[in-house]
């Protein structure tokens, strides 16, 4: 038996591959392949919950363990888990087992995420890890928009967070991946269509996964975009507005009511002011060019971690984001008034 583990990087088209899982479950069955709902349960046992594509859940019950012993039982949960899962493959004929949980990067310097790598490592000797990642200055923007404008912190406070933090640090995950379960058993893809198979983010993991996927759905379709930056700046200055960071329900009710109006969710880089970017890249740099000389020499380090071609936003720019996103809000307004 195979293990598969995909463990982000998160905000590196994570979703689009469970999503893509999920949607060919019966067609992965046939080629021996199966995955774990949010409890760690299969398809081919009582209870498993099949609308579930990732046992993220499951993990994070592990990550927030209060205390050693809370830890150390539900350790010897999971471990029990793997033990019984060692024998599926002449129970169920399961040839590949794919864990797909970003956060699966959560905590590597900890007891709480180490040791859940260092038991799989333990009872499987043949395992891969796939593991996604993006420009740095691209990740930051996104995670802002994502969750950190939320609590009102500024794209400026939240660019140097990230650099003092140095996150994301792909640099330390594929290193502590490589230490864990091999260097030969880490494999790092940039999420870029240079190093995609066909520029396709769904092929690509099918590939690195070794599961043909010329009978699969690969249609790599875009899961939890993130509002306009422009929009989520404003947000980010009404108190009161989210619950958390993990609110969802502003984004939910703007699209509804917009009718998922494009320039609520306009991607808008230019957003990223040239300044910021080139403080991202500069820290990065040197970290970018070990990970390539260490995990990617097979792509060309001037492709993957180019920059993009973005401009510098201008007043007019901003007023014309602006514009637009009040158009889009007040359009459903004016069309459903009495």
């Amino acid at each position: 038996m195979q293990i598969i583990i995909h463990p982000g990087h998160p905000k590196c088209g994570s979703t689009s591959i469970q999503r893509a899982l999920l949607r060919n479950r019966h067609k992965l069955a046939k080629k021996n392949t199966y995955f774990p709902d949010n409890n760690f349960v299969f398809s081919f046992e009582k209870d498993c919950n099949l609308s579930a594509d990732t046992p993220r859940l499951y993990f994070k019950n592990i990550h927030l363990c209060q205390n050693e012993s809370s830890l150390e039982e539900r350790l010897i949960e999971f471990e029990k888990r793997l033990i019984e899962i060692k024998g599926f493959e002449e129970k169920y004929n399961c040839k590949k087992i794919i864990v797909s949980a970003e956060n699966l990067v959560n905590r590597l310097g900890g007891a709480y995420g180490r040791k859940v790598h260092e038991l799989f490592a333990k009872h499987f000797n043949d395992i891969k890890i796939v593991y996604f990642i993006r420009l740095q200055e691209d990740f930051i923007l996104s995670a802002w928009q994502q969750w950190s404008h939320k609590d009102g912190t500024t794209i400026e406070d939240f660019v140097k967070q990230s650099i003092r933090q140095s996150v994301p640090n792909y640099l330390n995950v594929s290193r502590f991946f490589a230490s864990c379960y091999g260097q030969d058993k880490v494999k790092v893809v940039p999420l870029h269509p240079d190093a995609l198979t066909n520029g396709n983010l769904i092929e690509e993991f099918m590939l690195q996964a070794g599961v043909d996927a010329k009978e699969l759905n690969t249609k790599n379709v875009v899961f939890n975009e993130t509002l306009n930056p422009y929009l989520c700046e404003v947000l980010s200055e009404m108190n009161g507005v989210y619950s958390s960071i993990h609110d969802p329900l502003v984004k939910k009710t703007l699209l509804k009511f917009t009718g998922n109006a494009k320039a609520l969710s306009d991607k808008a880089p230019q957003f990223l002011s040239l300044s910021l970017r080139e403080k991202i890249r500069n820290h990065f740099d040197k970290s970018n060019k070990i990970l390539h000389r260490e995990f990617l020499e097979e792509y060309r380090f001037e492709s993957i971690f180019q920059p993009k071609d973005v401009s510098e936003t201008g007043q007019n720019d901003r007023e014309n984001q602006y514009k637009e996103i009040i158009k889009a809000l007040i359009s459903p307004a004016l069309i459903n008034k009495e």
